[in-house]
């Protein structure tokens, strides 16, 4: 996708547009409808790995902060959850959003306490949703959440959550009190 949008701008970003469009829509339907906000999944896009910075800023970034900037006023808390390793947590900086969420378990990302003080944001994760999650054992998921409230200086400005999405194939699990 990167090649392409860099190959053929005229053709790739106006179809981009249109799907900024289409999210702008559905995402002012659903805060119309009680939600009260959008989680806005960047995958792989705002990662060293898959896209340099600077070719971020000039062909994603733009139409990021078209849909972000296009939402109510009553989508007061929107999630940025950026996708991969490597994670560029300037985006999260620079983008309208209450919490940035993101997987401390993958290559090359930071603490949660590292990514509250380099995107100035809440911080969403914490849990190893491949592993842990889906494998236990409990004492395991019990030791990453003390983690993810340490790595924050006693969890302010954490939500405790998986660091992406989690298989389905998880059991529900009970962790003593």
């Amino acid at each position: 996708m990167v090649r392409e949008m860099r190959a053929h701008p005229d053709v790739v970003l106006p179809a981009l547009g249109r799907i900024a469009d289409v999210l702008i829509d559905f995402s002012r339907r659903s805060v119309e409808a009680g939600a009260a906000g959008v989680f806005y999944a960047i995958s792989g896009f705002a990662t060293r790995d898959s896209m340099p910075i600077a070719v971020y800023d000039e062909l994603a970034l733009p139409l990021d902060l078209r849909v972000l900037e296009a939402l109510p006023p009553a989508a007061w808390f929107n999630v940025l959850h950026l996708c991969g390793s490597h994670v560029n947590l300037d985006v999260a900086r620079r983008l309208p959003v209450r919490a940035v969420s993101y997987s401390i378990h993958n290559q090359g990302n930071p603490t949660l306490g590292e990514a509250r003080r380099l995107s100035g944001k809440a911080v969403m994760g914490g849990l190893e949703q491949r592993g842990a999650l889906v494998e236990g054992p409990p004492d395991t998921i019990e030791a990453q959440v003390r983690d993810a409230v340490a790595s924050t200086g006693g969890g302010r400005g954490l939500l405790l959550a998986p660091g992406c999405s989690v298989p389905p194939r998880a059991r529900t699990r009970t962790c003593a009190p």
